[in-house]
């Protein structure tokens, strides 16, 4: 099998000319609308208290869900420019908005409910542990629990990779049919998708570097190039094949 993260960069890249612009405000307008609330909250709450704890939760998680949907837009811009528009307007960072919304909420938190009850066996043992005045077996399983938990965490990313992307193209879909095709569709490929992320580790040195200015660059990258790998996985030919070099974690 092959890798393909040489050719989706490059696919990434010409795509991206002359369209950095419409995807980082993008970026930056979604950034703003749902930071600056979660910023507000977290000072108007008081996080000592449960109630105060319980009320900024709420309101990150929605915060939460209302990013998933702007995230959706910015995968439908990019969607766009892999697929032959010349001009995609900044408007269409709004698509998500547009009708199915409430399907994004619905399909994000069966996402996230995978996320939680993977996150249980390591809770439990957590309070087991403090609880019991901080025994050693408990503590050990505390341990092993919370390496379980960052394995299903990790598997779970993989699993749906692309998730945001499935659901603009297949609105004939359910909520919980889109995360069975999703998955359906990384079977095979979660190896690559990994590969992938580690492919852009050196690039947030940059970042770091540049105090976070180069990620107005890195961002739009990044957002094209799953849109590619997408693309590749959903039979869209904008990969040559025979452009592909040899390796061996494209397969599971």
């Amino acid at each position: 099998m092959k890798t393909l993260s040489p050719r989706l960069k490059a696919a990434a890249r010409e795509h991206l000319e002359g369209r950095y612009v419409t995807i980082i405000l993008a970026y930056v307008i979604a950034n703003m609308l749902t930071n600056l609330p979660s910023l507000f909250f977290s000072e108007t709450f008081n996080t000592s208290t449960l109630p105060g704890y319980a009320l900024n939760t709420f309101a990150n998680l929605v915060l939460g869900f209302f990013s998933a949907i702007f995230l959706v837009g910015q995968n439908h811009i990019c969607l766009q420019c892999i697929r032959g528009a010349e001009t995609v307007p900044l408007s269409e960072m709004w698509y998500g908005f547009r009708g199915r919304a409430d399907e994004i909420i619905t399909t994000y938190f069966l996402y996230l409910i995978r996320y939680l009850a993977t996150g249980l066996p390591f809770a439990a043992m957590a309070v087991c542990y403090i609880r019991s005045g901080y025994s050693l077996w408990f503590g050990i399983l505390s341990l092993i629990t919370l390496a379980f938990m960052m394995i299903m965490w990790l598997k779970i990313s993989l699993d749906y990779g692309i998730l945001l992307f499935l659901f603009i193209d297949r609105t004939d879909l359910s909520p919980s049919d889109t995360l069975a095709e999703c998955k359906k569709m990384m079977l095979g490929n979660r190896k690559q998708l990994l590969y992938l992320h580690f492919s852009f580790a050196g690039m947030f040195l940059l970042v770091f570097l540049s105090f976070g200015i180069a990620m107005f660059w890195l961002y739009p990258y990044m957002r094209m190039t799953y849109g590619e790998f997408y693309c590749h996985l959903a039979g869209e030919k904008i990969i040559p094949e025979d452009s592909i070099s040899d390796n061996p974690l494209e397969t599971d």
